[in-house]
């Protein structure tokens, strides 16, 4: 669409799979299962706004092309 990133062929592809596992892997060993207890309802509310306000964002952009 746009022209950016890699073929899933290219090797740079590779270590940045690698590099978005790594991050992920990180910031969940940065929370305890009692930190996310606390969060709870706050946690689930603001992952779907979120989730949502992208699908609506990515429609339009898509929808405009």
């Amino acid at each position: 669409m746009l022209g950016w990133g890699l073929d899933h062929n290219h090797p740079l592809a590779h270590f940045a799979e690698a590099g978005v596992f790594l991050l992920l892997f990180s910031i969940g060993l940065g929370f305890s299962l009692d930190d996310l207890k606390c969060l709870g309802r706050n946690l689930v509310m603001g992952g779907a706004v979120q989730m949502a306000l992208v699908t609506v964002l990515v429609a339009l952009l898509m929808h405009s092309c």
